[in-house]
């Protein structure tokens, strides 16, 4: 499953560009972890982030 989690976005990423890929988080306080991860996730990959603070 993870795999074809991250071919689909490494295709999108390349053929799209990196600002079609977006992540929401609502509220990052409800779990630091996933929010941190996620986070990391995005920032290494050049992503966008949306956050309930935007």
């Amino acid at each position: 499953m993870l795999e074809i989690i991250s071919a689909s976005i490494t295709h999108t990423v390349k053929k799209e560009g990196a600002d079609r890929i977006i992540r929401f988080s609502p509220i990052p306080a409800l779990s630091m972890l996933s929010y941190a991860v996620g986070s990391r996730f995005l920032q290494l990959l050049g992503l966008v982030q949306l956050s309930w603070r935007n």
